[in-house]
Order: structure tokens, then C-alpha cells, then sequence
């Protein structure tokens, strides 16, 4: 290598720079950029679907405590056993949070001041297992 030709070798911006101010560095940060925010409207999109998801089922259980309590104050028993039955299996359900199980506790309490009323019904209804 003959001295002139080091000086500019030395004398030119280095490789990355060059690729910095290219068309191809210009690409690859758009590129980048649909990435991220492909990724955040991904991640907006699912926690949107899991409060949906969660909100529908929440609705479906407000649904079937809303017929459970009205069949605990049925006329016919075998509907006030499954009335109480299901608010049971509702209470003790995952989409039950404390409140949900508050309510179920309070509109029950007067039925359930003494024996079970699972037990009472089936009493009127002469025997079977008791609870």
C-alpha cells in the first residue's frame, strides 16, 4: 500500500455510518418500527379479548344466579332443591368473586337460618340422602 492510499483509507467514515445514511438502514427501521407496533396492537387486541371473554362469562353467571334465586322461591320443592343447588355450585364457582358470593349469601340467609334447605325439601318430599 503506497502512503496516499493508507491516508485514505484512514480518511474514510467507517462502514456503519455509511450504512446509517443508506436506503437499505431506512427499510430495516421500518421494518422495525411495523414490528413493535405490530406487537403492541397484538397485545391490546388480546387483553381486549380476555376482558370481553371475562365480562360475557360474568354475565352468563349473574344469568344463572338470577334463575337459581328466583326457582329457591318456587311453589313446587323439587325447583327449590335445584334453586339451591345451583346457587350453591354458583358461590363455590371461579366466577364467583367475594361479591358475587356476598349476594348469593344474603338472598339465601333467611332460607338458610336453619337445617339446609336442601335437607328441609327433601324432608317434604319423604327422604332421600340428606346434604
Amino acid at each position: 500500500m503506497t502512503g496516499e492510499s493508507v491516508v485514505e483509507a484512514v480518511g474514510q467514515a467507517p462502514l456503519w455510518q455509511g450504512f446509517l445514511l443508506s436506503p437499505g438502514f431506512g427499510g430495516l427501521a421500518a421494518l422495525l418500527a411495523a414490528l413493535v407496533a405490530g406487537a403492541v396492537a397484538a397485545s391490546v387486541a388480546r387483553r381486549d379479548r380476555l376482558q370481553r371473554e371475562r365480562t360475557d362469562r360474568k354475565n352468563q353467571w349473574w344469568t344463572r344466579a338470577q334463575w337459581a334465586l328466583d326457582a329457591t322461591t318456587s311453589d313446587r320443592a323439587w325447583v327449590r332443591v335445584t334453586g339451591f343447588r345451583m346457587l350453591e355450585a354458583l358461590a363455590e364457582s371461579e366466577w364467583a368473586d367475594e361479591h358475587e358470593a356476598d349476594v348469593v349469601a344474603a338472598a339465601t340467609a333467611p332460607s338458610l337460618s336453619g337445617p339446609s334447605p336442601v335437607r328441609r325439601v327433601r324432608r317434604i318430599l319423604g327422604g332421600g340422602r340428606s346434604t
